[in-house]
């Protein structure tokens, strides 16, 4: 959910290794990623997600700890750098201003921002006052490759423990899943078959049955075994394409038999109203 007027944000590998450390659950979260996360799943704007969800944490005493990502290594621990009020968060240099009067003397340039503090207490101070506020669009908040800020991270871990990181791709893949029926053709069933021979062998079930009687199986196996002419070669030939036997094939198509031998017939009244 970014605003309108935001275009795409770069890869994240723009800004550093994605790594707090080497081995499981060494992993890092840009901080500008989790930002978009949080707009995304409480479906709100940067400021309100940045305010009601991002920062919180981050003043309490026991915050978890932010880092600078690094171009070729382990992001490093934000240590106790000074945080000013700038859109990049460093103190920069003003316009030069003519020091001596008109007749001599040289240049000399003010310094611009006033300090917010140091550490993590002026991080979240920069924080809440640029990424905070509507005055400045994503990509310049968030991405800017000269802001300070765009180089934040957190561990994955505390990402997801503290801000729920992963939990809106969690409960994707608790959805109901799609059902893949109806199979378009012959091909499509041969896929889905193989398929479902390669999980149960996975799961370490490699003669578990595969159900024919599920979506549109039979009508598609009745078909192929018609558009090659109904005799034993016809089904030789599809028993090679589906990696089973002649016999498997056979007792399908005598399934399919007896399940339209035993659909029961329109009445008559029925097919006089039609």
């Amino acid at each position: 959910m970014t605003e309108p007027r935001n275009p795409a944000p770069p890869d994240d590998s723009a800004y550093g290794v994605l790594r707090i450390k080497a081995g499981p659950g060494g992993g890092a979260v840009r901080l500008a990623t989790l930002v978009r996360d949080l707009m995304e799943r409480h479906q709100m704007a940067r400021a309100e997600a940045v305010l009601s969800h991002l920062l919180p944490p981050l003043h309490e005493p026991n915050a978890p700890a932010l880092y600078l990502l690094q171009p070729g290594g382990n992001a490093l621990p934000l240590g106790d750098r000074e945080w000013f009020t700038t859109g990049s968060g460093n103190q920069e240099q003003g316009r030069g201003v003519r020091s001596g009067g008109i007749a001599g003397g040289g240049f000399t340039r003010a310094p611009v921002g006033q300090s917010l503090g140091r550490g993590l207490v002026g991080a979240v101070a920069w924080l809440g006052r640029v990424w905070g506020g509507a005055a400045y669009t994503d990509a310049v908040s968030l991405d800017s490759l000269q802001a300070v800020a765009a180089y934040l991270a957190v561990s994955e871990l505390d990402a997801a423990e503290v801000w729920g990181w992963g939990s809106a791709a969690a409960h994707a893949d608790d959805a109901a899943p799609v059902s893949p029926f109806p199979l378009a053709d012959f091909e499509a069933l041969v896929t889905y078959r193989k398929a479902q021979k390669a999980a149960n062998v996975a799961a370490g079930k490699p003669h578990k049955t595969i159900p024919w009687t599920d979506g549109n199986q039979l009508d598609l196996l009745r078909g192929e075994y018609a558009r090659l002419g109904g005799h034993p070669g016809a089904a030789v030939s599809i028993a090679k394409d589906l990696g089973t036997t002649r016999q498997a094939v056979l007792a399908a198509l005598e399934k399919e038999r007896k399940r339209k031998a035993s659909s029961p017939l329109p009445s008559l009244a029925t097919s006089r109203a039609a």
